[in-house]
C-alpha cells in the first residue's frame, strides 16, 4: 500500500468490512500476489487520493481498472481529493444493476 494512498485504502477498507468481513487493504496496493487497492470478493477495488481541488478520473486510469478486474468481479474506483471529499465511480451498467438488484429486494421483502 502506498504512503499517499493509505488512508483512502484504509478507510474503504473499513466501509467495506460492514458487508464483507474479511475486506482489507491488499499488501503492496495490488502488488504481484493481490489486485486493486481493497482485498473483496465482489469488486476490483482502486483507490487514488489526488491532491487537487477538483476530483477527475482519467479514462485510461479507469481502463486499466476495468483490464485489470477479474471475470467474477465488478471495477469500482474511488477517489480523494486535496479536501478530502470522497468519491466513488462504477460503470453505468453496474450502477443500474445494483438498484434493480435493490428494487427486487425491497418489492420481495418478508415483513
Amino acid at each position: 500500500m502506498s504512503e499517499k494512498n493509505n488512508s483512502l485504502e484504509l478507510a474503504v477498507a473499513e466501509k467495506f468490512k460492514e458487508f464483507f468481513p474479511d475486506s482489507r487493504p491488499t499488501k503492496n496496493s495490488g502488488g504481484a500476489t493481490e489486485q486493486g487497492d481493497v482485498l473483496n470478493p465482489d469488486w476490483h477495488i482502486e483507490c487514488k487520493l489526488r491532491n487537487t481541488s477538483d476530483i477527475t478520473i482519467k479514462e485510461n486510469v479507469w481502463l486499466k481498472t476495468v483490464a485489470e478486474c477479474p471475470y467474477n468481479k465488478a471495477p469500482i474506483y474511488f477517489l480523494q481529493n486535496k479536501a478530502h471529499r470522497r468519491l466513488v465511480v462504477l460503470d453505468i451498467d453496474t450502477f443500474f444493476s445494483l438498484l434493480k438488484d435493490i428494487k427486487y429486494l425491497q418489492e420481495n421483502e418478508q415483513c
